[in-house]
């Protein structure tokens, strides 16, 4: 809030209080970390400290789900060790709105964790961070009193970018069942263009149900073919950037899929473009 005799002057637009009252809810903030600092200061810098992060931490999606592995020896050796959590984000990176998926407590201990996340939407992705966890004694002399019986946690550990996961499906065991999505592809349609599938550097077809192992082969109306794509591993999903083999973004058109597997399996669909 503001200070008492804090006055807006004079001509303040309406946007303008709106956004002061927005940056004042920080000053609270800022005013119990100046009196942190100060109080680690005057004890000797003895404030606690964090546990150190996971280390060897790996992120592998399958049609199951997305599994997280990892270890931290370092942070199960402290006496007050308090546990582990793990926080998401679905579609793009986050600094602020990561979801708690996970929680445990000091009992947590081993040589390799691993936690497999099955909520997981397919062809998005997903960003992950794994934390470990402290408790600070009620009667810490060294803590701030605002810290007192409170949990403390690692710094973040994030997978994003190159790293990302993305979710997978399960595996399809039906020819007839397999879905391109979305269809039609229309570039102009707000909904896709709200998800980014019309975004230039995310043009995506998805594929599911797909079997294990299937070659899908894309062609124009007159039969030229435009890509291939070799699908071989444990998930139901696959995408196509919607370019050529050269590496050209394709027109509208009708496109022919035929998705054949090496039993000879085949299934033929069609695919509109318009753009």
């Amino acid at each position: 809030s503001f200070p008492t005799n804090f006055a807006f002057p004079t001509g303040t637009t309406t946007n303008d209080i709106k956004k002061d009252k927005w940056i004042s809810t920080g000053i609270d903030s800022v005013l119990l970390s100046v009196s942190r600092a100060k109080y680690n200061f005057k004890t000797g810098y003895k404030a606690p400290v964090t546990p150190p992060p996971p280390t060897d931490l790996s992120v592998t999606g399958t049609g199951a789900g997305i599994t997280l592995q990892w270890s931290d020896a370092a942070a199960e050796a402290m006496s007050n060790f308090a546990g582990y959590r793990i926080m998401k984000k679905i579609g793009d990176r986050d600094t602020t709105y990561y979801q708690e998926i996970y929680r445990s407590n000091s009992s947590d201990k081993a040589a390799t964790h691993t936690f497999t996340d099955t909520k997981v939407r397919v062809g998005s992705t997903h960003y992950y961070y794994v934390q470990a966890a402290a408790n600070i004694s009620s009667t810490d002399p060294n803590a701030h009193p605002s810290e007192r019986g409170k949990t403390i946690f690692s710094g973040r550990v994030f997978f994003y970018n190159n790293t990302a996961v993305t979710g997978e499906g399960k595996v399809g065991g039906d020819m007839d069942k397999i879905a391109i999505v979305p269809n039609p592809f229309n570039y102009n349609d707000p909904l896709l263009r709200g998800y980014g599938y019309t975004n230039p550097t995310n043009l995506q077809i998805s594929f599911f149900e797909l079997p294990k192992t299937v070659t899908i082969k894309i062609f124009t109306e007159y039969g030229d073919l435009v890509r291939t794509i070799d699908h071989n591993q444990d998930s139901g999903f696959d995408k196509w950037n919607m370019t050529n083999e050269a590496g050209q973004t394709v027109s509208s058109g009708i496109y022919i899929v035929v998705f054949q597997t090496p039993d000879g399996g085949v299934s033929i669909q069609k695919l509109v473009v318009v753009r």
